[in-house]
């Protein structure tokens, strides 16, 4: 399987780590698609994703300063934000181009972030072969996020016991699971109106939280489209997550 991640994870250490992750899970190509600023760690990063065999022809990397990290792609061109106050929307205004559109849909799945900018641009443009893993990450407009949810094979979102109870009949009419992010108990997985856990006790309590879950979704992706059997994709998840990340040692200087 071939995998697109377009997924906004705000950091370089978590950037690297989820595209790594999708290649370790077993995905066949693995793209990353975006833009980064050119910082000091920009060699290594480069280094690491060719080590790895990770594509980034669609890659872009440009001068000052993005806090984001937003990984969007399309060919760098002037910024129209440069307010050292507003650092953080500069790679807001990097739109995906014909090209990119193209080569996206040469993928079997892509991974994107609902707060992706090119969010919607991604449903309009998608042909209907490519199939959709979204991260709702926090967002808890829940009616207006189910208004995407029957477009993704997969569906991930932060959240508690009451989006938990929300959700649960709600899955019954969806496509495919919903992987709720919950700090209390875990991955919670719901599933045609039934409801999924695994004992939290079996994953490591001290690992950095963005890398579990990075991991935990990488590897739930890829073992669900495989086997299409929530508890197999549990159970390769939760012992993808405790993986030690390849690049930690650098990325944590």
């Amino acid at each position: 399987m071939k995998i697109a991640v377009m997924v906004p994870i705000g950091t370089d250490r978590n950037y690297l780590h989820f595209s790594e992750q999708c290649v370790r899970s077993g995905f066949s190509f693995v793209s990353v698609i975006g833009t980064m600023k050119a910082d000091t760690h920009i060699q290594q990063i480069i280094e690491h994703l060719d080590a790895c065999n990770i594509s980034r022809d669609h890659l872009y990397f440009i001068p000052g300063y993005t806090s984001l990290n937003d990984i969007f792609s399309c060919i760098p061109s002037e910024p129209q934000c440069t307010d050292e106050d507003d650092k953080s929307k500069l790679a807001l205004h990097y739109n995906l181009g014909p090209k990119d559109w193209f080569f996206i849909n040469r993928h079997d799945l892509a991974v994107v972030s609902y707060k992706d900018g090119n969010f919607k641009e991604l449903l309009k443009n998608k042909k209907d072969a490519l199939v959709l893993a979204v991260d709702f990450l926090d967002v808890t407009a829940y009616y207006e996020i189910m208004n995407f949810m029957p477009q993704c094979a997969v569906s991930f979102l932060d959240g508690d016991s009451e989006t938990v109870g929300f959700f649960l009949d709600y899955s019954n009419y969806l496509p495919g699971p919903i992987v709720i992010n919950s700090r209390s108990q875990g991955p919670v997985i719901l599933y045609k109106g039934k409801h999924y856990t695994y004992p939290i006790s079996q994953t490591e309590p001290h690992m950095d939280s963005d890398l579990y879950t990075d991991s935990y979704q990488a590897a739930f992706i890829y073992s669900w489209f495989k086997t299409k059997d929530v508890r197999k994709a549990m159970r390769s998840a939760a012992k993808a997550a405790v993986r030690l990340p390849v690049h930690a040692a650098v990325m944590n200087t």
